[in-house]
């Protein structure tokens, strides 16, 4: 059984501990527009949110970061971080996704038109089957 919680903002200092080494994944492969520390103030401030997936037998599994992003004309949840144990992600896909999930009652909630975020090429081939599109490449070169 896998359950996913939206982590209320005064649990994220006891539920870091879970999830601190399994974000390492996730922000390791990314830009370093944000450290770990900076993920958990915003999330103490509750300017984003902290989504952990576990499964009774194992435990936390996955860890995601989302935050609301208020564009002129929609309103958004950007997904910004996503780590899963290894050959967990597929509990994401398949639990997170359904129209009655955790993740999309609280986006509805919200007012949320859309759904974005980041995902590695590899993935798409999942996401498709999920309702997402490759709507645009995210590309970055660093100045020096």
């Amino acid at each position: 059984m896998f359950n996913l919680i939206k982590i209320r903002t005064e649990q994220v200092e006891a539920s870091w501990e879970f999830v601190d080494t399994l974000l390492d994944k996730a922000i390791l492969r990314d830009t370093r527009d944000y450290e770990k520390e900076d993920i958990k103030e915003y999330l103490m401030a509750g300017t984003m949110d902290l989504w952990i997936g576990m499964k009774a037998d194992q435990g936390v599994v996955l860890a995601a970061v989302s935050q609301i992003v208020e564009y002129p004309r929609s309103k958004v949840m950007s997904l910004l971080y996503v780590a899963a144990e290894d050959h967990s992600i597929g509990l994401w896909l398949d639990n997170c996704w359904r129209d009655n999930s955790p993740i999309l009652k609280h986006a509805k909630e919200q007012g949320v038109t859309r759904i974005e975020g980041f995902a590695r090429q590899g993935w798409m081939k999942f996401l498709k089957q999920k309702g997402f599109e490759s709507n645009r490449v995210v590309i970055t070169k660093d100045i020096k």
